[in-house]
C-alpha cells in the first residue's frame, strides 16, 4: 500500500534553496566527540573509586598500629572500590586499544 504523501515527497527529492542548506550546515559548530567525554567520566570515576578504595586500607593500618578497633567491613568495602577502579581503568584503556 503507497501513502500518496509519501509519492509525492518521492517525485521531488530536493527543493533548490539556493545553497540555503549548505551555508545552515556550513555555520554548524564542530561535532563534539561523545567517547572523548566517556573516556573523560570512566577515568575520573576510576580515579575517584581507587582514591576511595586507598583510603580505607590505609586508615586499618593507622588503627592496628594504635591497637584500635577497625571495621572489616570498611576494608572489605575498600578492596570492591579497588576493583571496581582498577577494572573500569582496564576497561578504558582496552577499549583505547581498540579504537
Amino acid at each position: 500500500m503507497n501513502d500518496p504523501l509519501d509519492d509525492l515527497l518521492r517525485a521531488q527529492p530536493y527543493i533548490d534553496d539556493a545553497g540555503f542548506t549548505h551555508r545552515v550546515l556550513g555555520a554548524l559548530p564542530a561535532r563534539r566527540n561523545p567517547r572523548e567525554l566517556r573516556r573523560r567520566v570512566l577515568a575520573a570515576a576510576s580515579l575517584v573509586a581507587v582514591a576511595a578504595g586507598l583510603i580505607a586500607p590505609a586508615r586499618a593500618v593507622l588503627a592496628l598500629l594504635h591497637g584500635a578497633p577497625f571495621s572489616w567491613t570498611v576494608l572489605a568495602a575498600a578492596a570492591v572500590a579497588l576493583a571496581v577502579g582498577a577494572g573500569t581503568a582496564v576497561s578504558v584503556a582496552l577499549r583505547e586499544a581498540e579504537s
